[in-house]
């Protein structure tokens, strides 16, 4: 749960890390739970991650970008939400 918890939105504009050496990821929208300063441009890690899926970044999204996602301990939601259809698939980290 997020409640109680100093939480903030980003949009589209916000660089994901979550493993050194990975490639940047700009996910539609993530919620970082975590004291890091608003204007660091780069994250390593968020609580929830909102992919919207089209047909041309449906297997990253839910494959590649996954694998990625999965590392980050912060990480309790993973919402994939497909553009060409009514569907939201959620992935929870372990």
């Amino acid at each position: 749960s997020l409640r109680g918890n100093v939480c903030r939105p980003f949009q589209q504009n916000q660089m994901l890390t979550p493993r050194e050496g990975d490639d940047a990821m700009y996910p539609d929208v993530l919620v970082v739970c975590s004291d890091g300063r608003d204007e660091d441009p780069t994250v390593d890690e968020a609580t929830v991650i909102v992919e919207v899926v089209s047909k041309s970044s449906r297997e990253g999204d839910y494959e590649f970008k996954w694998e990625s996602y999965r590392e980050i301990a912060a990480l309790r939601h993973y919402l994939i939400v497909e553009q060409d259809k009514r569907g939201v698939s959620k992935k929870r980290a372990a």
